[in-house]
C-alpha cells in the first residue's frame, strides 16, 4: 500500500472544510494518508488521527536533529546549494532550511 503525508496550515479547519473529504477520497482509492497539521487548532476530535507540528516539544526536535545528523550525508548536497546557490538574500535561505 503507498503511504502519503498530506500537510495542511491547520487541520481540520473551518475555513477549509474540504481538506477531510480529500482525505477521506485518498484513503477510499486505496492510499495510506498520513494528516498533518502545522497548527493544532483550538478543538478538535480528529487529534489521534493528526499528527501536529506545534506547539514543538523538546524530544520532537531532539528526535529531528538527531535524524538530520543521521542522514547528514543524503542532505549533505541539498543543504549546500539552498545556502551556497540560492539568489535570495542568507536570511530567507537560512529560514527556508529550518522550515523544511
Amino acid at each position: 500500500m503507498t503511504t502519503i503525508a498530506y500537510l495542511a496550515n491547520q487541520f481540520p479547519s473551518d475555513v477549509e472544510p474540504y481538506l477531510g473529504d480529500e482525505i477521506q477520497e485518498l484513503r477510499t482509492r486505496g492510499l495510506q494518508v498520513i494528516a498533518g497539521s502545522v497548527r493544532r487548532p483550538l478543538k478538535s476530535s480528529h487529534d489521534r488521527e493528526v499528527l501536529y507540528l506545534y506547539p514543538l516539544g523538546f524530544f520532537v526536535l531532539l528526535r529531528a536533529f538527531t535524524m538530520a545528523i543521521r542522514r547528514w550525508p543524503k542532505i549533505f548536497r541539498l543543504t549546500a546549494r539552498a545556502l551556497l546557490l540560492g539568489s535570495e538574500p542568507l536570511k530567507r535561505r537560512l529560514k527556508a532550511l529550518l522550515h523544511t
